[in-house]
């Protein structure tokens, strides 16, 4: 699965991108993320948890 089957808004940048790709299909696939890097994943429809956000 590629990013762009994710919706991502932007190409891959670096190999790290195909680890959040991974993380979003798996994400997609129980409905919510929990990360501190909430902005390469919006816009997929997903529950995003930041548990850092408040601190």
């Amino acid at each position: 699965m590629s990013h762009r089957n994710l919706g991502f808004p932007r190409a891959p940048r670096t190999p790290q991108r195909q680890f959040d790709a991974q993380n979003a299909a798996v994400a997609v696939s129980r409905g919510a993320l929990t990360t501190r890097n909430a902005s390469d994943f919006e816009g997929l429809g997903l529950q995003i948890i930041n548990p850092w956000k408040d601190l």
